[in-house]
């Protein structure tokens, strides 16, 4: 039948998809990309194995009289409070990464990772007054970069698949839309969502 036929087409095509970004994910790794990925499973081991270290990496509290450090701004985004919460941020970065750090100059990713993750931190702070933990910030605007070049640049359009470039940033929005609800308490525990909005704000 034609809806039979449809059906097959459509499946051909994710599969096709789901090849081509396999592929791009393990071959496609930078040096980037395989840093921060390092760095965010060897924190998290430290996490479990060094007391006071989730603290020590946490976003300074001013309100109480911690001194600004700097580099405190931005190493919440490498601390996850838990294993889900590490492989859902990994497997995002992973997937997300390689497009921009392999297509853009090297200090854009940089800069995304760096303001994204102070950005997002910051307004978690400030807005929700609690320090926010996980790379989601970051993730969020990567997300949001690779949607607007996808948009604007034909050739962006060619080579980063709608599910990268599109498909993982409507799917974001709707995460938020929902966190906001209050529900993904219910299922997944605290959720930093002024920190994951800020994030694709930045």
């Amino acid at each position: 039948s034609d809806d039979a036929a449809e059906v097959g087409r459509l499946w051909e095509r994710l599969r096709g998809a789901a090849s081509v970004l396999l592929r791009d994910i393990i071959f496609s790794f930078r040096p980037v990309t395989w840093t921060i990925l390092a760095f965010i499973i060897i924190s998290y081991i430290l996490e479990l194995t060094v007391p006071g270290y989730l603290r020590s990496m946490g976003y300074p509290d001013i309100r109480r009289g911690e001194g600004l450090e700097i580099w405190r701004l931005v190493s919440p985004a490498f601390c996850h409070l838990g294993i889900f919460h590490l492989i859902s941020n990994a497997m995002c970065w992973c997937i997300l990464a390689p497009y921009i750090e392999k297509s853009r100059p090297l200090w854009v990713i940089l800069l995304l990772i760096l303001g994204g993750a102070a950005f997002s931190n910051t307004a978690q702070y400030y807005f929700d007054s609690a320090s926010g933990y996980g790379l989601s910030g970051v993730i969020f605007a990567l997300s949001g970069y690779l949607f607007l070049l996808r948009r604007h640049s034909k050739e962006m359009r060619e080579s980063v698949p709608y599910v990268v470039g599109g498909g993982i940033f409507y799917l974001g929005l709707s995460w938020i839309a929902f966190g906001y609800t209050g529900a993904l308490v219910l299922i997944a525990g605290p959720v930093g969502n002024t920190a994951h909005l800020s994030g694709l704000v930045f």
